[in-house]
Formats: structure tokens, C-alpha cells, sequence
């Protein structure tokens, strides 16, 4: 790769995965992580296991690995049902194309996420949204309240994560007031200081 700017010897690769062995690569050979297989703890544990396992295959220490969640789509609102519709067509263009054992991870029926797939590519994005359900959405990312979200983070930082990566739903509205609602009240209560 050329980059047209200095870069530091040691630039730091990092390796964005889905797939449990693309995970496990990861864990193996970059600097770090991207975890795209949403929010849900099973599906996090599995996906962090896989990535574990590839460092410890090179006799590696998982703590040499930065690990980053990518959370698509994410809408956070005082009207929870707004931001979980708001995210309902982001989630059904990832769960229609996600692996297997990620909706098994989910406990999402494999027919259901593949029938999402085939409305979703046949109709357009709001056809499949129709079709995915609110439990769905809070599975595949952070969608609701702002305290919700706060909870949500919270549990991801302590099943590992250095970062999380949070995409604001665009869909949902002003991208300017959803971004200012994940900075005020989701990103600030858990600073440091902010007895979060």
C-alpha cells in the first residue's frame, strides 16, 4: 500500500472481521481487532474466543492484541421505539448477509434472517426493515434510550473491548442532533470523573 503522507515504522494493522476465521487471523498476525457481529454477549464471547484463539495458536498473549467493537448503525433517543425503528434497515442489510453462527449466537432463525436477505434486496432497504423486529435491533447494536446506551457500553467495555467504534444511524433524523445526543449522553457519562 502507498501512502502519500509520513508514516511511523511501526504502523500499527488492524484487521476488521465477521467471520470466526478471519477472526482468529487477526488474533494471529495484526496489531488489533475490529469485532463487526454486533452487540449481542453471546455473539461478542464467541468472536473474542476466535480472536484469542488465533494468538494463542502463535503462543501470543491476547493482551498484545487491541480489540475494537464496530457497532453499525446506532440511534439513541428518549423515544426508544423511534431509534429502534430508525436502525431497522441498517440491521436488515447485516442480518440478512450474517454467518450462520452469528445468528445462531443471536438465536436468530436462520430462515427468518435469509427471508430479510430476499425482501431486503428485492424491495429495497425499508421493505426489509419491516421484518426486523425490535429484539433483532437490540442484538445487532446500540438503539434506544440514551441510559440504555450507557448500559449497553458499559457491558461491552467489560467483555474486553479497548474501543467502540459507534456508527449514528443516519437515517435517524438530524445527524447533527443524534450525534450531539451520543456525545451529551452517552459518550460523556461514562468519562473518566463522570462516576460512570
Amino acid at each position: 500500500v502507498r501512502l502519500d503522507f509520513p508514516a511511523r515504522a511501526n504502523l500499527p494493522i488492524f484487521i476488521a472481521a465477521t467471520g470466526r476465521k478471519m477472526l482468529a487471523l487477526a488474533g494471529e498476525i495484526a496489531d488489533g481487532v475490529i469485532v463487526n457481529v454486533g452487540a449481542h454477549e453471546a455473539c461478542i464471547e464467541a468472536a473474542l474466543a476466535a480472536a484469542g484463539n488465533g494468538a494463542w495458536g502463535v503462543k501470543r498473549s491476547r493482551d498484545t492484541l487491541e480489540i475494537l467493537c464496530w457497532l453499525q448503525g446506532c440511534a439513541v433517543s428518549d423515544d426508544r421505539a423511534a431509534a429502534l425503528n430508525a436502525v431497522k434497515p441498517s440491521a436488515a442489510l447485516v442480518l440478512g448477509n450474517a454467518p450462520g453462527w452469528m445468528l445462531e449466537a443471536m438465536e436468530i432463525d436462520e430462515y427468518d434472517a435469509r427471508e430479510i436477505r430476499k425482501v431486503y434486496y428485492a424491495e429495497g432497504a425499508r421493505a426489509g426493515a419491516e421484518l426486523v423486529t425490535d429484539e433483532m435491533v437490540e442484538k445487532f447494536t446500540i438503539a434506544g434510550t440514551p441510559e440504555r446506551a450507557v448500559d449497553k457500553i458499559k457491558r461491552l467495555r467489560a467483555q474486553g473491548f479497548d474501543e467502540i467504534i459507534l456508527l449514528a444511524e443516519e437515517s435517524a433524523g438530524n445527524i447533527r442532533d443524534t450525534m450531539r445526543t451520543l456525545a451529551e449522553r452517552v459518550i460523556a457519562p461514562l468519562r473518566p470523573g463522570s462516576g460512570a
